[in-house]
């Protein structure tokens, strides 16, 4: 009834040479469905699979191919001619990995594609229609990151970054902080401003402390409206939506660049500096401002999720603050505490806190 087959291993376990009979050791297994030959597990290998699974072994002269080829079934320890099922996760992981590695190449490789087409549409444009390259829209983080990358590499004066949000991720950080101290190292005057939030970040914390160590000036506020990197007052870049990684606009027009750097030296001058050995925690002044600023949204209708947008701090922040606020005035809805703010003065003073309390 079988024969001797050679088989061969392959990514998903023994792949038969001769069609007919697989192996798990020296044990044999019967054939697929005939019909059902292209299939990786075909009906007569499940129904054997469920037996085992059930019984919890089986004759290895039951076996089906396509079930000892996916390495579902094993020689049972000790029991000669029995097999024991095994659980699908592991052989799963073991047949996909082969693929994923493969599709992760692919990736790798459109990732880089992407880039380099990216730079050298930006170069394209530059140079056949100077007027179209004042606006260049660059998609996807690969292509940002590298435009941007090439644009901070060739700054020669000043740097400007405004960082919305909390703290950064860390393999962001990982990413800028070297091409940033190279900035410097070149002499590149170097401006960042983030929100207050990122005082309370360690990772963030980290990278300002080797950017200050460097040189480089950097300040918090309470709130800013959107990402911006300007490089020698030249070249800015932009989100396009709310997204912020998805898409950029790289603009080159001499007005609008102005326009942003003139908004970011207002932002700057309201910021507190930030040292070379910046203390975890928020010091009083930023305190203050935040709950300020807290204070006027509210009033102004804001919802707690679109103030913790605006503000860099987790919407729980908010709606654990405004709790206390509604406590300490006797407020019972939303309405009535704006109203008892907006007639306290508390917008001119900010809330004072009560048992060392801290936003």
């Amino acid at each position: 009834m079988y024969r001797n087959t050679p088989v061969t291993q392959g990514r998903l376990g023994f792949v038969i040479v001769n069609c007919g009979i697989t192996k798990v050791g020296q044990m044999r297994a019967r054939a697929c469905e005939p019909d059902e030959s292209s299939c990786l597990l075909c009906a007569r290998g499940l129904a054997v699979y469920r037996e085992a699974v059930g019984n919890g072994s089986l004759s290895a002269e039951r076996a089906v191919e396509c079930v000892v080829r996916l390495g579902l079934l094993r020689p049972a320890p000790g029991q000669d001619g029995r097999l024991v099922p095994v659980p699908p996760a592991g052989p799963l992981a073991q047949a996909l990995r082969p693929h994923e590695e493969s599709i992760a190449q692919s990736r790798t490789s459109i990732a880089a594609i992407q880039a380099a087409f990216a730079s050298a549409e930006v170069a394209y444009s530059e140079l056949s229609h100077p007027e179209s390259a004042q606006l260049t829209l660059l998609t996807g983080p690969t292509a940002i990151s590298a435009v941007l990358g090439r644009a901070v590499e060739s700054c020669e004066e000043e740097l400007i970054t405004v960082q919305p949000g909390g703290g950064r991720a860390e393999g962001y950080l990982a990413e800028a902080l070297p091409r940033d101290l190279g900035a410097l190292a070149r002499g590149v005057r170097q401006y960042t401003l983030y929100q207050h939030t990122v005082r309370t970040h360690r990772p963030t914390l980290e990278y300002i402390r080797r950017i200050v160590a460097a040189g480089g000036e950097v300040r918090t506020t309470c709130e800013v409206d959107e990402r911006l990197i300007v490089c020698d007052r030249r070249v800015a870049f932009i989100p396009v939506d709310d997204q912020r990684s998805e898409a950029a606009l790289m603009v080159r027009h001499p007005a609008v660049v102005r326009f942003l750097v003139r908004g970011f030296e207002r932002l700057w001058e309201r910021g507190i500096e930030m040292t070379e050995e910046p203390a975890p925690g928020r010091p009083p002044a930023m305190v203050s401002d935040l709950q300020k600023r807290m204070l006027h949204l509210l009033v102004g209708g804001h919802t707690d999720a679109s103030m913790a947008s605006r503000l860099g701090v987790s919407t729980r922040t908010v709606s654990e603050y405004i709790r206390k606020i509604s406590q300490q005035l006797g407020s019972s809805s939303r309405a009535q505490l704006g109203y008892l703010i907006a007639t306290s003065g508390l917008l001119d003073q900010g809330f004072p806190e009560r048992d060392g309390e801290a936003l």
